[in-house]
């Protein structure tokens, strides 16, 4: 009986080992930032990070379950015996479900910083297509509106010299019109 009860007690301390490590990689990899950098990318994570919620949480807080009811186990067991089971501090309930309480908050944290990414990417995104569109139009209407003396629309390599005519055209025609008011002043 007593073998059986040291046996159940390995067991418990192997299993909590084996779970402590599991929260504390998982608690690491939430206290990241979230690393996509388009919203395919931002998508993907949150898919995976919802795929982790339904799949492998579920069953470590199984694990978490089965090693509370053997603690529980073998308590009455030496209950009876009038001893009590006390697992070894880095693996004892409390601890266990602190750092499960403390990885549930990282999760939210890291779900929300992730969903925020994703917003974030979108919006960028759409600010993009936005400003090609735009970009887009008034290429399009400076190529309609601007021609040369010839009548074919100017390439980017004579637009600067279209300015320059039109700025002399200006400037000439600006002239011309102060001359007519000092005649007409005159």
């Amino acid at each position: 009986r007593e073998l059986a009860l040291e046996d159940m007690s390995a067991q418990y301390t192997a299993a909590a080992e084996e779970l402590v490590k599991w929260v504390e990689a998982k608690t690491v990899q939430f206290e990241g930032e979230p690393t996509a950098n388009s919203t395919e990318e931002g998508e993907a994570e949150l898919l995976s990070f919802l795929q982790y919620g339904r799949t492998e949480k579920p069953k470590k807080h199984g694990d978490l379950l089965e090693l509370q009811a053997l603690a529980s186990s073998i308590d009455t067991r030496l209950a009876a015996l009038g001893r009590s089971f006390t697992p070894p501090e880095h693996v004892a309930l409390p601890k266990l479900q602190k750092w499960w309480e403390e990885l549930t908050e990282k999760e939210t944290v890291y779900e929300d910083k992730l969903k925020a990414r994703l917003r974030s990417l979108k919006k960028v995104e759409l600010l993009i297509k936005l400003f090609n569109s735009k970009a887009t139009k008034l290429e399009d209407w400076m190529g309609s509106k601007i021609v040369t003396r010839k009548g074919d629309p100017i390439n980017p390599s004579n637009l600067m010299k279209a300015s320059v005519v039109k700025a002399r055209s200006i400037v000439v025609l600006s002239q011309g019109s102060d001359a007519d008011e000092a005649d007409a002043q005159a």
